[in-house]
């Protein structure tokens, strides 16, 4: 029987690192899993680092020596609510971003909770999913609703993007007037809506007084 050793040279690669955390994700669909994986691995690297890898806009690269660089994948779930077109969602959340997560249908204020929840659940909102409704609206989410003519969101910043798609769902509908903000004494005509500045139209919405 031979005594000889055999020696093993590991070496880590970037690309190996990066591909596994973003399959950890793809896995459940639960970036905390993949987060707390690659934190693991790689101490020194950040929780907001950590996510740009897995989500996609930045990858790590070399041999035992690892380096940042910038990617353009886009890694999400197959079964994570997916960015709609406001045209054709009849109740949902518009991000601060303007991204809208909505439906085609309407039913009840439930639409919006579970919706809430996938928000959350996609991460793009830091919460849990018991309190996703609040947690989205301290986000500056605005919420929109055909059937009840509104949009409303919490007293905050409000995006030029935000506004534009709140537009866009309004003259998709050819409405006259508009209710903006949760009192129904914010009712205002379309023309003034559109006419209004930017910090008008978020003190609308919020029910702030001006």
């Amino acid at each position: 029987m031979s005594n000889k050793k055999t020696k093993l040279d590991w070496h880590v690669y970037g690309s190996w690192v990066t591909d596994y955390a973003r399959a950890k994700f793809l896995d459940n669909g639960n970036i905390n899993t993949a987060l707390s994986w690659l934190t693991q691995v790689l101490p020194g690297m950040s929780e907001e680092i950590a996510e740009q890898v897995i989500r996609g806009t930045k990858k790590l690269t070399g041999m035992d020596d690892l380096y940042l660089e910038d990617d353009d994948k886009v890694i999400e779930p197959s079964g994570w609510i997916k960015p709609s077109d406001i045209t054709k969602c009849s109740c949902g959340w518009i991000a601060p971003n303007g991204k809208v997560y909505g439906l085609e249908t309407y039913s009840e204020q439930q639409d919006h909770d579970e919706l809430a929840r996938e928000i959350v659940k996609r991460g793009d909102v830091k919460g849990d999913e018991e309190h996703a409704y609040n947690a989205v609206e301290t986000a500056g989410y605005i919420k929109f609703s055909p059937f009840k003519a509104y949009a409303y969101a919490k007293p905050g910043a409000i995006t030029e993007e935000q506004r534009n798609k709140v537009l866009l769902f309004i003259e998709a509908r050819g409405y006259t007037e508009f209710q903006l903000g949760a009192n129904a004494l914010g009712i205002e005509s379309v023309t003034r809506i559109r006419s209004m500045e930017l910090l008008q139209f978020g003190k609308r919405i919020t029910n702030d007084i001006f």
